[in-house]
């Protein structure tokens, strides 16, 4: 692979599409699209909540979009599930008790399967551990393999009654390790994608996360990139690029959009996030896109620097 390599991701997350209800979420998604193709970019990663309420409407309202972009290609697009992908999402306060029902209920299997068929071409490429798992799965792009997870908890009325929790699991990284090895693939840069990030510090969970941490460094991943948790955040942890683009799309504003991109430079061997704010131009009272680069320093403190966008 070429040192001279340069590849940029651009990553968003939780677009949560539901066509008949929540249409403001695919009109934003749209200018988001063009607004970051105008810049340029190589690949885009989408980590979960794809739709709103795991409906056949919303993967194919994604489908569309993603065509219309020139991007239902493989090597542009990357996708993972997350939560309302699977269990979908409770309607109203009458929902409360008839939705952990529902979630019992689902086949998981039987919805990842449908995700895979509706954005069939995403997947052209990929390698799987069972031909009947769409996830976890390897594919590589420009020198660049991007590894995709199914982060989400099994249902249980204990631990996860209402179906949001969720995870990066030791097993599919151990089988991770399994495919990058048989397909030569241990030396390459990689980009884990899932919708639930490594467990922070607090509540006893340190442990949990240095040893899940400990894990992808052994397998040479540069970058982990997700969602779930509503806000934008980016940096480095034990020399780990880690960001979390929940608040993309449906983060509460109309006019105002967020990505991450993130770029692997060959030259260096690294990867560098950075955070972006986007708005609508009757929204930019400034005319200037503000532009958030993530840069940590000693003890982890993050500080953000505003560029000209």
């Amino acid at each position: 692979m070429s040192k001279e390599l340069v590849m940029r991701t651009i990553h968003i997350s939780d677009t949560h599409l539901q066509p008949l209800s929540r249409r403001r979420n695919s009109d934003k998604l749209e200018f988001l699209l063009r607004r970051a193709l105008d810049e340029g970019f190589d690949h885009l990663a989408i980590t979960g909540d794809l739709t709103n309420n795991a409906d056949l409407e919303g993967l194919r309202a994604l489908r569309d979009i993603l065509r219309g972009h020139g991007l239902l290609r493989s090597d542009r697009t990357t996708v993972v599930p997350g939560n309302h992908d699977i269990f979908g999402t409770v309607k109203g306060v009458s929902d409360l008790l008839r939705f952990p029902l529902l979630c019992a209920a689902v086949n998981v299997g039987d919805r990842l399967r449908r995700l895979r068929d509706v954005l069939g071409d995403l997947f052209e490429g990929a390698t799987f551990l069972s031909p009947d798992r769409p996830f976890p799965f390897v594919k590589t792009v420009q020198g660049v393999s991007f590894i995709g997870l199914n982060s989400n908890a099994a249902y249980s009325k204990i631990t996860n009654l209402f179906a949001s929790q969720g995870g990066i699991k030791t097993e599919d990284l151990d089988g991770i390790g399994r495919l990058l090895e048989s397909q030569g693939l241990s030396s390459r840069p990689k980009i884990l994608l899932a919708h639930h990030g490594p467990p922070k510090n607090g509540r006893g969970r340190g442990r949990d996360r240095e040893g899940l941490l400990q894990r992808l460094r052994e397998l040479g991943v540069g970058a982990v990139l997700h969602g779930h948790i509503h806000e934008m955040t980016g940096g480095r942890r034990d020399g780990i690029v880690i960001a979390n683009a929940g608040a993309s799309v449906d983060n509460g504003e109309t006019d105002v959009f967020h990505f991450n991109e993130v770029v692997y430079d060959g030259r260096l061997g690294l990867f560098r996030v950075s955070l972006r704010r986007v708005a609508r131009p009757a929204e930019q009272t400034s005319g200037l896109s503000g532009r958030l680069t993530a840069r940590w320093k000693a003890g982890n403190k993050l500080q953000t620097v505003c560029e000209g966008g």
